[in-house]
């Protein structure tokens, strides 16, 4: 695959109840590499095991910065070009004062009853709404062009359907799963997200269009009951995938990519 592909929205931030729930011994990703495209890789930094810091090399160059609030929810989020991102000369306050030209407007995550309501652009105006079952797993997420739905069998998605508003098409997405450990998935949805953008396509497939909501790694996504992606995995001595090969059967194109934890 030789682009980025952005199917639904940029980074978005879900909170499920706060239950302190996050395991000890959880890896956690460092550095994503890409076969096809030597030059791309994205970066991972943590503080206190709380990622802080998202940087994109090669493809886009963008980094991100995110802060927390009381609940370890992520709260807000800061994007900014940096092509030279350096962890150790990184200046936060530039970034959240906004002093340098590069930095993007942040975006704010509001919270209701300790789960993500909506977010808000830096006026504070919501463009972006979350709605959750009883059992506090998100059932809905809606902007102005997309509606997706999400449907649970024993708390484990079952099948998706996607409502393209500003084209007025429907797609129902299905999967087929591993038994192993889906690295998007544990720590990122202890800290509230749930949508990851990086340089990669198996992302992608993992996560369906970078959304960490499966416990398990997807082998396969049909879109109309259509095969539309299918993924093999290389695994660690912990169940962690080390190597994604993914295909994208519609275009017909492959790619690799190696995880480091």
């Amino acid at each position: 695959m030789k682009k980025l592909i952005c199917l639904f929205l940029t980074i978005l931030i879900v909170a499920c109840d706060s239950d302190d729930n996050i395991t000890n011994n959880e890896l956690l990703i460092s550095k994503i590499k890409y076969g096809d495209h030597p030059e791309w890789f994205t970066e991972f930094y943590y503080e206190n095991d709380r990622l802080k810091f998202i940087f994109t090399g090669g493809c886009t160059g963008l980094g991100r910065y995110f802060e927390y609030n009381n609940s370890n929810k992520i709260s807000k989020k800061y994007s900014f070009n940096s092509y030279d991102f350096d962890i150790n000369t990184i200046d936060i306050s530039e970034i959240i004062n906004n002093q340098s030209s590069s930095t993007i407007f942040p975006i704010s995550y509001i919270y209701e009853n300790n789960k993500l309501d909506r977010l808000e652009d830096s006026d504070g105006i919501p463009f972006e709404f979350y709605t959750y079952y009883d059992n506090g797993l998100i059932e809905s997420v809606e902007d102005s062009q997309v509606r997706i739905i999400i449907f649970y069998e024993n708390d484990l998605v079952s099948y998706i359907d996607y409502y393209d508003l500003y084209n007025q098409n429907f797609y129902t997405y299905t999967f087929e799963f591993d038994d192993k450990v889906n690295p998007y998935y544990g720590r990122f949805s202890d800290f509230g997200f749930s949508k990851l953008e990086f340089c990669s396509e198996s992302i992608r497939v993992m996560s369906l269009n970078y959304r960490p909501i499966f416990k398990n790694n997807i082998t396969k996504v049909y879109k109309d009951n259509a095969l539309r992606y299918s993924a093999s995995y290389i695994y660690n001595s912990n169940n962690y995938p080390i190597k994604v090969i993914t295909d994208d059967h519609f275009n017909n194109e492959r790619e690799t990519e190696i995880i480091s934890y």
